[in-house]
């Protein structure tokens, strides 16, 4: 005899039982949203403190020299070059050196090119190779201040100045009274 398998009957869901399914669908995907929301949310703050204090300082004009401006990190990074290692109490001595050093060169930048001398990116490139220097801003406006610097030694102000001038002999007597 073969026994009949008895099928069993689909369970049958009543209106109550799925209007209950579909709230609690709801709500999970209500929490499930809430939670991304407040997750999104901690991330974009976190990322807009960090932002604000770490990130755009670096980036702010800090010092003018005839309307080209110098930011934060392009200071920071001369500083650390100037400072050569030096412990961090020692800094607030270096840092007007930098600024005036950052000023100079800048200066003597626009003087040469309102005086038409340049020099070009590639001799300051090599340069910085011969010495084995990387090729970061900072170190390539020191080094094109200091091109600049012997050229116009060489070709502008030895033909401006004379080689030599009248002397004075200035003799004094010291007396007491």
């Amino acid at each position: 005899m073969t026994k009949k398998k008895q099928e069993k009957k689909p369970r049958e869901i009543t209106k109550r039982q799925l209007s209950r399914w579909q709230q609690q669908q709801k709500r999970e995907r209500f929490v499930r949203y809430i939670g991304i929301s407040v997750v999104i949310a901690i991330i974009v703050f976190l990322a807009g403190a960090l932002y604000v204090t770490e990130i755009r300082p670096m980036y702010e004009t800090v010092l003018k020299v005839n309307g080209t401006g110098f930011n934060m990190k392009y200071y920071i990074d001369m500083l650390d070059y100037a400072s050569g290692g030096q412990k961090d109490f020692t800094l607030y001595t270096i840092a007007p050196q930098v600024q005036s050093s950052i000023t100079q060169n800048e200066l003597i930048r626009q003087g040469a090119q309102a005086l038409g001398y340049t020099v070009s990116d590639d001799t300051v490139k090599q340069e910085l190779e011969d010495r084995g220097l990387p090729a970061d801003r900072y170190f390539r406006d020191m080094v094109r201040a200091e091109l600049l610097v012997k050229t116009l030694l060489d070709e502008y102000f030895e033909h401006q100045v004379p080689e030599s001038g009248e002397q004075l002999q200035v003799q004094a007597m010291f007396l007491d009274s």
